[in-house]
């Protein structure tokens, strides 16, 4: 070659050509002479790497006709695999349809490594530029298969597009087709990242300075005293305000016009303190404001995602959910067929190596013991049996009351997915067994000799297949599967068998059937079969009693609460019915009866907590129907949230409030609206509602503080709604995701439209009327 003009010796210098011209760099020219159209619309005209351009073209002019290759001709393998640039623009795309998206690609590379051209030189930086040029080399010889692949690439005009694009890809509900579409993206990611996020390398070449850029936030405007005097005040940095935008403020409960500050909690648009301020332009309180909503919105869309790496790619699923076969003519092989079987029960269960020589077999649902002493297989009936949780340190209800609350079993059976074959497998392992037990216990050390058999077969699988596989991640799998689906942790923490190590008080909150969690996990396994293109057959009915329920003993039935809810009505209406004229002690009992049956009310229908005085009247914004409440005791108010009423409870508390305008004009001679959810003493002095002076204004009470508590975290999750919403709404979550006041990450309005039909049907169901009514 010789001696070129200086923007294709730095091309050259780029690609890393070999002293030695390589055979296939008449390939390299014919491909950078079919990119060049691409390039140039690519590189456009930025001072960064339009030099590129020119090097392109100095290249391919210098070019024989001759040398010129056909399409569809691949680099041999050689030398030219030690430069990943060289090599990824000498694989000829072949004609027909994946030459343009092969062609387009290439040049989308080429300029990408050009933007970091600093650090190509520097070989201990070569990684993300060696596996976008493998990337490449897979495109343009056609061994990916999914076509979304080749339209993000078509569509990307840079390669911060192409970026954007491939990750919304990987975040797709839909999976990828073929087994080299994933390894394409990732390959691609690294590099492009890099050049989208200008990140630099661990070690850069020395001298090379980092490209960083600012965007400023202030706005120089204009005073009113001077026409050449310069006030700074804080903007947004979106300048401009489409509707989109819009949209995601009133997501998030902002204003999408004026902005202040506390009262965005409560999601009604707010007039701004001063009209002059509007969006665009922010006081420096309300900047830092919107920049606490927006980093809570951020962390909330970020937290019911599982650790990934507790979780296990589909290539590695696919080894354990479909074992290779039994072969009776090799120990070698019949040993590593049993130690598969083991690893597919770990990853069916969420068992770990120690619970193996616990699990025991038996032949029906009968001989079965009422509280199992672990993890076992019926064989008759292909059945999973799982230990349910024991929480013997919870609240217990009195014998007394003990129909009045949900009656729970200690195991719930799960239907082993037959359509998977490694459960066919384990059912012909534990056929063959006759200890009774899956792992047969022996002596001491027999636990450490299984774990170091798994473990070597882990290893050897890992080696094979190229996976990241670990006994621990295995056993982890049912928990992050199940926690994927809703975000329950309570859920995820009974079917994965990890409630023997947690004392989680979201147990103690849940009772729930067991069809409920043969369903979730019949969600995990069909999910998994797809993923490793297993047909999985339509769900059968369960064969669970309908009755049976698991979980916590403190949760009322439904039938015992619309009998007291029933109680209630009748004890107010008989109260509030009552003819002639009323003395001063007719308007305090009337007015604590009240009281007392809509605290009831609000209690059963958010579930606040039963704690001194949880309810502020100042609190409660009329026109969205949201309630402040503060019910954990706490002075700084950290443990203040926002609830949601239904609009039945809204129409209550109105007309409890006119109520409490008559009651107090009758008892003080004026009306006293400070005294609405608090109880009037008989010497006239407020009261706050307590536990105590609830069950003193009404009917026999036969549950705990917190019981309505208990009900109403398990029957929102019965009625579908998302587990990590359901933790938000009782404030279970940990800082920024239950809806505090102060330290939220969730949006209330979007808390509101995820409980609210649930929360209707639960009103319906237990029986609430709006007392009093039209009086007679």
């Amino acid at each position: 070659m010789t001696l070129m003009s200086d923007p294709a010796t730095r091309l050259l210098t780029l690609l890393n050509v070999p002293e030695n011209p390589d055979p296939d760099w008449p390939k390299v020219c014919h491909s950078l002479s079919e990119i060049q159209p691409c390039l140039h619309a690519i590189v456009g005209q930025s001072d960064d790497i339009g030099w590129v351009a020119e090097g392109v073209s100095a290249v391919v002019a210098q070019a024989e006709p001759e040398d010129l290759p056909l399409l569809g001709q691949g680099p041999r393998r050689g030398i030219i695999t030690d430069h990943p640039v060289f090599a990824a623009l000498a694989a000829q795309p072949s004609a027909g349809s994946d030459a343009d998206v092969a062609r387009k690609l290439q040049a989308i590379f080429l300029a990408s490594v050009a933007v970091r051209e600093v650090y190509v030189v520097n070989r201990s930086y070569r990684s993300p530029v060696s596996s976008a040029g493998r990337s490449c080399r897979r495109v343009a010889q056609g061994q990916h298969s999914d076509p979304r692949i080749d339209a993000v690439i078509l569509d990307s005009s840079t390669p911060d597009a192409l970026c954007g694009a491939l990750e919304s890809l990987l975040d797709h509900e839909q999976p990828l087709h073929g087994k080299y579409d994933r390894k394409v993206i990732d390959g691609l990611l690294p590099l492009l990242r890099d050049v989208r996020d200008d990140r630099s390398p661990r070690s850069r070449k020395p001298g090379a300075r980092r490209r960083s850029g600012s965007r400023t936030t202030m706005d120089p405007v204009a005073a009113s005293d001077g026409p050449g005097d310069r006030v700074y005040r804080h903007r947004l940095i979106v300048d401009s305000m489409d509707e989109g935008s819009r949209a995601q403020m009133r997501s998030e409960g902002l204003a999408a016009v004026h902005e202040t500050t506390r009262q965005t909690l409560y999601v009604a648009p707010p007039s701004s303190r001063n009209p002059n301020i509007s969006a665009d332009y922010l006081t420096e309180d309300q900047a830092n404001q919107r920049l606490i909503l927006r980093a809570r919105s951020f962390k909330t869309a970020q937290q019911p995602v599982p650790n990934h790496r507790s979780t296990l790619h589909s290539p590695a699923l696919a080894l354990l959910l479909n074992p290779v076969s039994r072969r009776e003519s090799s120990d070698q092989a019949n040993r590593s067929w049993v130690a598969d079987v083991q690893l597919g029960f770990m990853l069916l269960t969420g068992c770990t190596v120690a619970d193996l020589p616990e699990v025991r077999l038996w032949a029906t649902r009968e001989s079965v013991p009422a509280t199992p002493p672990g993890l076992g297989i019926i064989l008759a009936s292909e059945e999973l049996v799982v230990p349910a949780a024991r929480l013997p340190e919870s609240w217990q209800p009195d014998s007394s009351n003990r129909h009045h609350f949900r009656s729970v079993e200690h195991r719930f059976f799960l239907p082993l997915p037959r359509y998977l074959p490694v459960v066919r497998h384990l059912l012909d392992f534990a056929a063959l067994q006759e200890s009774g037990y899956l792992l047969p216990p022996t002596v001491d050390d027999r636990i450490d000799q299984v774990s170091a058999e798994l473990n070597a077969r882990i290893s050897h699988l890992n080696e094979l297949h190229h996976t990241r596989m670990t006994a621990d991640r295995i056993s982890r799998f049912v928990w992050s599967a199940t926690y994927a689906l809703d975000g329950d942790i309570a859920e995820a923490l009974l079917l994965s068998y990890r409630h023997r190590q947690t004392n989680d008080p979201r147990l103690y909150y849940y009772a729930v059937t067991g069809e409920h969690l043969a369903a979730q996990y019949s969600r995990i396994w069909r999910r998994a079969a797809h993923q490793i293109g297993l047909e999985a057959p339509t769900p059968e009915n369960d064969r669970q009693p309908p009755k049976s329920r698991v979980g916590s003993a403190a949760v009322p039935t439904l039938q015992s609460l619309r009998s007291a809810v029933a109680a209630m009505k009748e004890h107010a209406v008989a109260v509030v019915a009552t003819r002639g004229r009323r003395s001063v002690e007719d308007w305090m009992e009337v007015h604590n009866v009240l009281t007392a049956y809509v605290v009831r009310q609000i209690q059963w229908m958010t579930g606040i907590r039963a704690v001194r005085d949880p309810i502020e009247l100042d609190h409660f914004v009329r026109g969205s129907g949201f309630l402040g409440v503060i019910d954990k005791d706490s002075k700084d108010e950290y443990g203040a949230r926002v609830v949601w009423l239904v609009e039945p409870v809204q129409r209550q508390i109105q007309a409890y409030l006119h109520r409490v305008e008559l009651a107090t004009r009758s008892i003080f001679g004026s009306p006293k609206f400070d005294a609405a959810f608090r109880f009037i003493s008989e010497r006239g002095a407020l009261q706050h509602a307590d536990h105590q002076l609830l069950i003193t204004y009404g009917p026999d009470y036969p549950y705990a503080p917190n019981s309505h508590r208990h009900y109403m975290r398990t029957r929102l999750r019965e009625l579908g709604v998302d587990g990590g919403v359901v933790d938000a709404w009782m404030g279970h979550g940990g800082i920024g995701r239950e809806p505090y006041a102060r330290h939220s990450a969730i949006s209330p309005a979007v808390m509101r439209d995820a409980v609210a039909p649930a929360l209707g049907r639960i009103w319906d169901e237990l029986g609430w009327e709006v007392l009093p009514g039209r009086e007679k």
